[in-house]
């Protein structure tokens, strides 16, 4: 995903993507399939967000801090990763990737690279819902997916 939309993406909303995309990607952690579309969207996001940006409106600590900064309240303390487990985690987890993709359909006009975007996003909540359909039926998630 090397080229990025005409349209630029407000500040804030770099900021609710960054801050849902850390909590997602941690929360993940040990759903490879699923954390591995979350990074790609991650990471794309990130060196869009340096093009639409100059140094003087978005400084390089600001820059470093936007998609790989803090994730709200996890500063400071031990983070052991761990499988998900249950429903509530995977209805949490869904509810933030389909935020990530309304304010991305929101902030970015139609085109290829935001569909790109949009696939991605796409392919992790399409392994979360067989993470949850698993936990549902056979009260724990199934692996190898």
């Amino acid at each position: 995903m090397e080229q990025r939309p005409q349209a630029r993406m407000p500040l804030t909303i770099h900021r609710k993507l960054g801050t849902l995309l850390r909590q997602a990607s941690i929360g993940t952690v040990r759903e490879r399939n699923v954390r591995r579309h979350i990074e790609i969207v991650r990471r794309t996001l990130k060196v869009w967000a340096r093009e639409e940006y100059s140094e003087t409106e978005l400084p390089q600590h600001a820059y470093k801090a936007l998609y790989y900064g803090d994730a709200s309240g996890t500063a400071g303390k031990t983070f052991v990763p761990a499988p998900i487990e249950t429903e509530a985690e995977c209805e949490r987890l869904l509810g933030m990737l389909s935020t990530c993709m309304d304010l991305i359909i929101e902030s970015y006009p139609q085109g290829l690279e935001t569909e790109a975007l949009l696939v991605s996003l796409g392919k992790a909540i399409m392994t979360l819902n067989k993470i949850k359909t698993n936990i549902i039926h056979y009260e724990k998630p199934q692996r190898n997916m």
